[in-house]
């Protein structure tokens, strides 16, 4: 596992420093820049397509460049951004800088987690998926912890942090390899046949429903600040949205020493109704209670459906960036997808004179479309498992 440590630690900050602009700008345009739930789905909308834009081009880029040599220009080009924003910080400005950065974002994460399980077998691929999904998920909470008050002291200071952050990482990426390792195609480790015939459509059931999954995180991440604006909360509304992402990690924790999940379709199942149940209570809960129970079960959900969608893919497509990419890519659709769908509901909330309605009109499509997909995708697998 000593070969996953350092891009482990690569991960924990860039993702700390990630949240603290992608999560916090937010709460800094809402009450800030008086942006109103449409401006901000829109500025989701725009960090959703220019992810998919260094997603799909991050394999090709690294093959071309080179994994670190790529990785080294982006840290750079981080920096410069965030240095930037921290001069000239503007309601125009937030626009071009949210792009400019998820495109460098979406070159980034197919080369970490590369690196991540490259030369791995199976289960230690679990393992190491494991140990980066715990390093991600563990920076945002604690990225909305101090989001708050850095928005609090000035809207420069979001985006000190993250400078820093880019150089650290700049430094840390030259002790990487030039490339990651990959198992030979004969490698005993490699998965058999059968279990690659069985993997494929886990992989297609479980990257169906974390589209669904992420295009929620995007919705909440756009519409919690005002959930928590009208219960009165304004500081520490950041630390309370980041609740979910604390459950995330704290089933990112079980996820890592408990492999009982895999290949097990009834999981997909269970989560493709839990999901929506939750997003929709914590859109809609009646009082605190009832949003942050939304935000756990939302969060465990969360977990179980990134990490069945990235360790499938790994698994079956070596460790490529190729593969890892597609998953980003598909990551990357779901932050568009997600803000479409929420600026549709907000926009049916003022038609049909409610916001339950207009949401489940605008948002229900996404649930219903994917879960159907999911289910058709293992129906086989239960089939097979029933007539066994």
């Amino acid at each position: 596992m000593k070969r996953t440590r350092l891009p482990a630690l690569i991960t924990f900050i860039e993702d700390f420093s990630t949240s603290c602009v992608a999560r916090g700008i937010f709460f800094l345009t809402l009450q800030r820049m008086g942006f109103s739930r449409k401006q901000n789905l829109l500025l989701a909308i725009i960090w959703g397509g220019m992810y998919v834009a260094g997603a799909s081009v991050s394999h090709r880029m690294s093959r071309l460049l080179g994994e670190r040599r790529l990785l080294t220009a982006v840290f750079v080009g981080q920096a410069t951004l965030h240095l930037t924003q921290f001069i000239w910080p503007s309601e125009w400005s937030v626009y071009p800088y949210m792009g400019l950065l998820a495109f460098l974002c979406g070159l980034k994460w197919p080369i970490i987690e590369s690196y991540v399980s490259a030369g791995l077998g199976p289960k230690q691929t679990s393992r190491a998926i494991g140990l980066f999904s715990l390093c991600w998920s563990g920076a945002i909470p604690l990225a909305m912890l101090v989001t708050g008050p850095l928005i609090e002291l000035s809207p420069r200071a979001l985006f000190a942090v993250p400078v820093t952050v880019s150089v650290m990482s700049l430094l840390l990426s030259r002790l990487l390899p030039a490339q990651p390792s990959h198992l030979p195609i004969d490698h005993p480790e490699r998965p058999s046949p059968d279990l690659v015939r069985r993997i494929r459509p886990m992989v297609s059931a479980s990257r169906w429903l974390m589209l669904a999954n992420v295009a929620s995180i995007w919705i909440l991440g756009a519409l919690m600040p005002d959930v928590f604006d009208r219960m009165g909360f304004k500081v520490a509304a950041p630390a309370l949205a980041g609740v979910m992402d604390l459950a995330r990690f704290c089933a990112f924790a079980l996820l890592l020493f408990w492999i009982g999940w895999h290949y097990r379709p009834s999981l997909l199942i269970l989560s493709l109704v839990a999901m929506p149940a939750s997003v929709f209570a914590i859109l809609f809960g009646p009082n605190l209670g009832w949003v942050l129970a939304g935000e756990v079960v939302f969060g465990l959900t969360a977990a179980f459906l990134y990490k069945s969608a990235l360790y499938y893919a790994m698994v079956l497509g070596n460790a490529s960036v190729g593969a890892s990419g597609k998953h980003e890519s598909l990551v990357g659709l779901a932050f568009i997808i997600g803000p479409v769908s929420g600026l549709a509901g907000v926009s049916l909330s003022g038609v049909f004179g409610s916001d339950v309605g207009g949401m489940l009109l605008g948002i229900g499509p996404l649930f219903a479309l994917t879960s159907v997909a999911a289910i058709r995708a293992i129906k086989p697998l239960v089939s097979t498992r029933q007539n066994e």
